[in-house]
């Protein structure tokens, strides 16, 4: 296998560390440290695919639709809630006041719906 030059910026304490792990034998050099962490890394995501082919095929959609789409329908029915509460809320205010003002209203709409 070839090997290629590549230049990489640490932190001083990573430096330090790194020199560290080299100076007490674990590694013969700063590439070869990083090369071991570049190694076990692509070990550690090859096992985590592997370990997903293992658990066997996943459920399919029309299982989880009906779960998800309630969970939805629940949290926009908080959010209209909030929404009208907060236009009664406003309103109230308003009809308390000669100059009512509908500025209020319209950054409310936009805000409940995003």
């Amino acid at each position: 296998m070839s090997t290629v030059t590549m230049q990489i910026s640490l932190t001083d304490d990573i430096k330090v560390f790194a020199g560290n792990r080299i100076q007490t034998g674990n590694c013969p050099s700063s590439s070869d440290y990083v090369g071991d962490l570049v190694q076990r890394e692509k070990d550690r995501f090859r096992a985590l695919i592997q370990e997903g082919f293992a658990c066997g095929p996943g459920r399919p959609w029309a299982e989880h639709k009906s779960g998800v789409l309630a969970r939805i329908e629940v949290a926009n029915g908080r959010r209209i809630a909030r929404w009208h509460e907060a236009r009664r809320c406003i309103a109230s205010r308003r009809s308390r006041r000669p100059s009512g003002r509908f500025l209020p209203l319209i950054f409310l709409d936009f805000y409940l719906v995003f």
